[in-house]
């Protein structure tokens, strides 16, 4: 079960969830620095509802999967279908991270995360590049308050081939064995930063 508020939310709606490099495990837009074991994956079907005062609602539905291939390296695909104001759009995203440094449960972890987005924006028509990104994600313990999870990365934009440079920072706690919550704040130096909470 997985729930997320976002304090403040103003991405455009093809942005909303595939986005390179990586997907994070939700609820967080902060990927951490773990891989999945060989053989090992993780589906998640996701929905979600973006308002702003004075416009319609968009609407973005999502199915991801993700498994480990070995030599501690994951790869995904996720499809999204979405709309906004009357237009429909679909994105295919492919994803993968590679453990740089391993580290043990408890130990710190630097791993890289890379991905590729396309995108169709009518039913019928081809399918074009929008982007491309690459991060480093490392993951540091910090004793009784949880783990730090770290990002910064590259991001291009096509057709238009702009370059963006993000960050992202989350501090995530363990609650009890089922739960965890965290904080985290986002953001790239083209826009203002952002901040979220997440209980999964």
């Amino acid at each position: 079960m997985t729930a997320h508020a976002a304090l403040t939310s103003t991405r455009p709606l093809g942005l909303v969830v595939c986005a390179v490099p990586a997907q994070a495990a939700r609820p967080f837009a902060t990927e951490d620095a773990g891989t999945l074991h060989t053989r090992a994956c993780e589906l998640e079907l996701v929905s979600e509802q973006l308002r702003q005062p004075g416009e319609a609602a968009a609407r973005a539905h999502t199915l991801q999967g993700v498994c480990g291939i070995g030599a501690g390296t994951q790869w995904g695909l996720g499809v999204q279908r979405s709309s906004a104001a009357g237009v429909r759009e679909s994105a295919l995203a492919l994803s993968g991270k590679t453990a740089l440094i391993q580290g043990a449960p408890g130990q710190p972890g630097l791993s890289l995360a890379y991905g590729g987005d396309w995108l169709q924006r009518a039913t019928g028509a081809g399918w074009q590049l929008s982007g491309l990104g690459a991060a480093l994600v490392a993951s540091v313990p910090a004793g009784a308050w949880g783990t730090v999870h770290a990002n910064l990365g590259w991001q291009q934009q096509r057709p238009g081939k702009i370059n963006t440079r993000s960050r992202a920072l989350a501090l995530e706690r363990s609650v009890n064995e089922q739960w965890d919550v965290g904080v985290e704040t986002y953001g790239d130096n083209r826009d203002p930063s952002w901040w979220g909470l997440g209980l999964r």
